[in-house]
């Protein structure tokens, strides 16, 4: 089934690459302004965290596959609604769809192949397995980045964009709906209601009861900077098309091809520090606070381009730090949390991520006209360096009190 799965993924992520280095400049074709823009990206991530930790408990709760198709729906209706709507007042409703698409699909048929992976192979195989989907991630949005570009030179222009997409999760669709098979899952309404009930409102003392006391306060930290992640993502997402516009006023093309670079950057990031992390398995949350640290740096970098060349470069290593700190990230809370909250604890860290991107794109309305692009990079780079800083004092204060403990029994004896 893991074959198939990450043929389904990355069609799913296909779809999405092809849109990503144009779906801005589609919305501004169909009439958003640079100051109305942000606000429909808000009204997508508001979509997504208010229905993210819901679809994963639905993923959980009805089946992790019926979710990921029901995802492929919204994905589909999104596009289609946006081939034909010329007016301002339809692209929310088109930014809801996208919304409710990425909310059902993040965690769904991902937690079902790791819970697959694990069952047959055990938890040793945990850091192949995630740097493994993290590849197809990468694979998926670099092809479709590549493709999405390319596409732009037919006319209508960005139409054709949108119809690949639909026929790329119509596909995902079909071959979900025939090939991913998933054990007998809570079906009667009772139990629906109870598990959902219990779910929702102690996801953290479920998880805490769940998880070795040593780490659950870690693993609430990662939850915590998927917050900053997602403020630096929403900058670098809303405005890297218009400030590298610019520098180039023509060739939408090359906005394909930079955006598939940045996806390249990811995956290489996946696969390096997948190979990392097998061999430094006491050293995890040093390599994250490190990629961390790096992220904020690059954020600060990319403010102060002023070249073509200089930005490109600079833009593919964001995506490769982020590409690092992401296989990092996901290997510490898949070796955390438990399989039965598998899914319910990634749309949560989702959910948080788009809290982030969500506020930040509100934020960015209001100052974009002041601080213009580069201070919004400045800005989102100070914040991830604080909150490193913060996470790495926190761990200091907590190694030293484990060793004044330590120090202190040994004295009683």
């Amino acid at each position: 089934m893991i074959k198939i799965g990450q043929i389904i993924l990355a069609l799913n992520y296909f779809s999405l690459g092809i849109m990503a280095p144009v779906l801005n400049l589609i919305l501004l074709d169909k009439g958003a302004t640079l100051q109305t823009l942000p606000l429909l990206l808000a009204v997508y991530s508001c979509t997504v965290f208010l229905f993210e930790l819901p679809s994963g408990i639905c993923a959980d709760t009805y089946g992790r596959k019926i979710v990921f198709m029901l995802a492929c729906v919204f994905q589909i209706c999104s596009n289609v609604t946006l081939i034909f709507t010329n007016h301002m007042i339809l692209l929310p409703f088109v930014a809801i769809m996208m919304g409710f698409g990425r909310a059902f699909s993040s965690g769904s048929l991902d937690a079902l192949l790791i819970d697959d992976v694990l069952e047959s192979k055990g938890e040793t195989s945990l850091p192949y397995i995630t740097s493994k989907l993290a590849i197809v991630e990468g694979a998926g949005l670099t092809l479709g980045g590549i493709t999405g570009g390319l596409l732009t030179l037919f006319r209508p222009q960005y139409q054709s964009n949108m119809l690949v997409c639909i026929i790329a999760n119509g596909l995902a669709f079909l071959l979900c709906h025939f090939f991913i098979k998933e054990n007998q899952v809570v079906k009667s309404s009772k139990q629906v209601e109870n598990n959902v009930a219990i779910r929702l409102p102690n996801i953290k003392s479920l998880i805490t009861q769940n998880t070795p006391s040593k780490y659950s306060n870690r693993l609430w930290w990662i939850v915590f900077g998927m917050f900053f992640t997602g403020i630096a993502m929403s900058v670098t997402e809303t405005y890297w098309q218009s400030a590298f516009q610019e520098m180039q006023n023509n060739s939408v093309w090359l906005l394909g091809v930079i955006s598939s670079l940045g996806f390249v950057a990811s995956m290489l990031g996946n696969v390096i520090v997948g190979n990392i992390l097998a061999r430094l398995e006491q050293k995890r949350w040093i390599l994250l606070y490190g990629c961390r640290f790096i992220l904020a740096i690059v954020l600060i970098m990319i403010a102060v381009q002023r070249s073509r060349l200089g930005f490109i470069m600079v833009y593919a290593l964001l995506y490769f730090t982020l590409g690092t700190s992401s296989v990092v990230e996901n290997t510490l809370l898949h070796q955390l949390i438990p399989s039965k909250l598998r899914a319910s604890f990634l749309s949560l860290t989702s959910f948080v991520l788009q809290i982030g991107f969500f506020i930040a794109s509100v934020i960015s309305n209001i100052f974009v006209p002041i601080l213009h692009f580069s201070g919004l990079w400045i800005l989102s780079g100070i914040l991830m360096f604080l909150y490193t800083i913060m996470m790495i004092g926190i761990s200091f204060l907590s190694l030293q009190r484990k060793i004044y403990k330590s120090e202190s029994a040994k004295k009683e004896i």
